[in-house]
This record gives structure tokens, sequence and C-alpha cells, in this order.
């Protein structure tokens, strides 16, 4: 559940980094393998800021580690920050998003995710998206 900045029963845990990888009027968008919490559903990459990193350089972290995509920091767009309760954990999500003008092969990092895709916004309405996801869609994109 997205919560509002000023929710004073709104207690960050930690903080992840999430990155809609757009090419070509397309967003990247990776499926959790089905033994995973959110099992078979689609995500941007995301994963959680390290202590001592910021949020750009957890987002590019995370891409490498997830897809195998190196890109500048400078490529990087900050799209803001939602605070997120789910299962009872509460946690800031920083969103970016990063234009790929040249598609690099991607490695998918087979331990967390089963396949992946570019989809166009609108077909993102008919997929399973992780929870929220579908509201950050319509923020961010």
């Amino acid at each position: 559940m997205i919560v509002k900045p000023n929710d004073s029963k709104f207690k960050a845990q930690f903080d992840v980094v999430s990155a809609f990888v757009r090419f070509g009027g397309t967003y990247l968008f990776l499926q959790h393998l089905d033994s995973n919490v959110e099992g078979g559903k689609w995500d941007t990459p995301r994963g959680r800021v390290k202590s001592g990193e910021t949020t750009e350089t957890a987002t590019l972290r995370v891409l490498k580690e997830v897809t195998g995509f190196e890109v500048d920091e400078k490529t990087l767009k900050s799209l803001g920050e939602i605070h997120l309760i789910q299962d009872d954990v509460h946690f800031n999500c920083h969103s970016f998003v990063i234009d790929i003008v040249e598609l690099q092969m991607l490695v998918l990092c087979r331990d967390t995710y089963q396949d992946y895709g570019w989809y166009k916004k609108d077909e993102l309405s008919n997929m399973l998206l992780v929870t929220d996801m579908q509201e950050c869609v319509g923020r961010y994109i």
C-alpha cells in the first residue's frame, strides 16, 4: 500500500530503488520466479539500498546485478520517492527512469527472475504486476 509522506504511522525500515528502463517507447519488466514472494509477477529492476550507497549508485548496482546492463549515472533521472507498506514492512522506494539508446545484451539474474520483456505502457495494464506497481506505472510512465 502506498502511503502519504506525512502519515505518522509510517516508519521506514529501509530503502529500495526501482529502475524504469526505457528503450524506444517500451519499458523493461522482469518476471519473478514462481517460488519468490511475488511469484510469477512482473516488476522493474529493483533492489535494496546498501549501507553507504546513494540511491543513484544503488540503482546502477541493481541494474548490473539483475540485467547485466551498465549505464552512466548521468542517464539516471529521478522520478521521486514513495512510501510503501507491504505485510507490515515499511520502506521508501526511490524510482528512476533510464533511457537506453542502444540495446545491450541482457543477462538475467536467474536466482530471482525467470523471464523479461519490453512492454509499452498500455500492455502493462493486462499483466500481473507486483504489489503497487500498477499505481507506480500510472504515476511515472
